[in-house]
């Protein structure tokens, strides 16, 4: 497995609780199994696995820093308080892109993600470039477990990232390269659409694909109503659903640390609402958090904001 990296205790560190509390904090819940000794993977409700590459940001000319995204969103997921001793929690390790060889990575990505599922494990993956979502989608697609589901793709994104994959993929394509695969059993929603981002010939792709997408209003109240209304339409029409969320659809002052910043964007609510909206659905199957640039990010405001939609994640999945 030569694009995979077993996990890292070094990313799982924090206060220490009194051993007859029981784990309070998530570095003390977290299990770490390397898939390289340990193929089959164990038994979760939740596991972290990384994509440790930024490849595919570099080709498409975005801000490098986004391979070390997984480590950063471990650290800051590390700390967090952890209220769900019924969940079982793993992490994974990471899949990484050896010597720019993105299309490796993004097919060792899709065989782990496949494993995961095939073990009814919810895969909540760390990135990484959003070239991350081809391969946790094909994984996912190809899994046993949803061969004969119409999968939803829901994108909090400002962008569509439906651009042709030339002359190779990057981290502008994955969703053109989903759609021309995986047509008859995929629909595509994108929240978040910004009008200075995409170009006419994107929205005109998105017009023949059938995609669905809310853009960015003038005001953010108007743009999260319809938003959540256009979801609960969707929602009716897919029987499963992988959510993406590139970090750089929020606003600048929320999310610095991406690879394509912007001041425009959505807020921090808008996203634990979608979460929220999709747990309670029973739909939500997958997750995935794209860009994060540690390098960018001078606080960590970014990977702390990565966290905490992790968190609600988990408090959805247990039904809170």
């Amino acid at each position: 497995m030569n694009n995979y990296k077993g996990p890292e205790s070094s990313c799982w560190t924090g206060r220490t609780s009194p051993v007859e509390l029981g784990p309070q904090y998530l570095h003390e819940a977290i299990r770490l199994v390397d898939l390289a000794e340990q193929p089959t993977p164990e038994v979760s409700d939740i596991g972290f696995l990384g994509y440790a590459c930024d490849e595919g940001v570099r080709r498409n000319s975005g801000r490098l820093g986004a391979v070390e995204g997984p480590t950063a969103l471990r650290k800051a997921l590390a700390k967090m308080a952890w209220h769900h001793r019924e969940l079982s929690v793993t992490d994974f390790g990471d899949v990484h892109c050896q010597e720019g060889q993105l299309e490796e990575a993004q097919l060792a990505l899709s065989e782990a993600v496949s494993s995961l599922h095939d073990q009814c494990i919810f895969p909540v993956l760390l990135g990484g470039g959003h070239d991350m979502a081809y391969g946790h989608a094909k994984g996912l697609l190809e899994s046993k477990t949803w061969a004969a589901q119409h999968i939803g793709l829901l994108n909090l994104d400002a962008h569509f990232d439906l651009r042709r994959a030339e002359p190779k993929a990057h981290s502008g394509s994955p969703y053109h390269q989903l759609l021309e695969e995986y047509a008859d059993r995929l629909s595509y929603l994108v929240l978040g659409i910004q009008k200075a981002a995409n170009p006419p010939e994107l929205f005109e792709t998105a017009r023949q694909f059938g995609v669905d997408w809310v853009e960015m209003g003038t005001t953010l109240h108007g743009f999260v109503e319809e938003s959540l209304e256009r979801l609960d339409a969707w929602l009716d029409t897919v029987d499963a659903v992988y959510l993406s969320i590139d970090l750089d659809g929020f606003a600048s002052a929320f999310s610095p640390g991406v690879s394509a910043a912007s001041p425009m964007g959505f807020d921090p609510s808008f996203g634990l609402q979608v979460i929220e909206r999709l747990c309670s659905s029973k739909k939500l199957i997958s997750l995935d958090l794209a860009e994060c640039n540690p390098k960018v990010d001078g606080s960590g405001q970014t990977a702390l904001l990565g966290a905490r939609l992790i968190h609600q994640l988990s408090s959805g999945l247990k039904g809170e």
